[in-house]
């Protein structure tokens, strides 16, 4: 996992009940986000992304206009990366560029929920999505190191100012600077604490 947990809550509800015994965040999809979330930056280049979410939004399958969990979409190019992007018909997905990335065959904005991973290797443009501990796809989206910074929970930043925002509740988010195993996933799933023991960090 990178760093601690620091952020501030910009309109999002707490308190709200999740899904491991403790609060979690509710968004309203329309202007309610955490900012200045802390080492968010290790999602601009190889990273993987695990969190809870309960949502009954369904967003676009026009990537720079879906709502989702982080990213940002960059207004006239493609140095941008979408994690936890949502389409039309409910599924979660990942991405850089303005490629559809790899997106879950799952419906997850169904109002229960779901533990997903998100994975993106920057050197490959390779990323992955897991829902519940099973991966479910896996695709070449662009690579490199994403130049636009972004540090917000609950909305897509845009550099033309017109970002999206998430509806729905998320819990546990976790950050890791590396590409998470199948293994580290289905962990990630079953974990009734959150914690996902790794070689070098808890």
């Amino acid at each position: 996992v990178v760093g601690s947990n620091d952020g501030s809550i910009q309109g999002a509800t707490l308190g709200i009940g999740g899904t491991l015994d403790t609060s979690t965040y509710d968004f309203d999809g329309s202007d309610d986000y955490v900012s200045g979330a802390t080492d968010i930056a290790a999602l601009q280049g190889t990273a993987s992304m695990s969190f809870w979410v309960n949502t009954t939004q369904r967003g676009e399958d026009t990537v720079y206009q879906a709502p989702g969990v982080t990213g940002v979409e960059s207004n006239g190019d493609q140095d941008d990366v979408f994690w936890g992007w949502i389409d039309q018909d409910g599924h979660i997905g990942v991405t850089s560029g303005n490629d559809l990335g790899a997106q879950s065959t799952s419906v997850v904005a169904d109002g229960e929920w779901h533990h997903v991973v998100l994975t993106r290797a920057a050197g490959t443009g390779d990323v992955q999505v897991y829902v519940d501990g099973t991966l479910e796809d896996s695709v070449s989206a662009r690579s490199g190191t994403i130049g636009n910074s972004f540090d917000s929970l609950g909305r897509i930043e845009d550099t033309g100012t017109s970002p999206e925002y998430f509806d729905g509740r998320l819990e546990d988010v976790q950050v890791y600077d590396s590409v998470l195993s199948s293994s580290d996933a289905q962990t990630l799933a079953d974990a009734t604490d959150g914690r996902l023991m790794t070689g070098t960090k808890a």
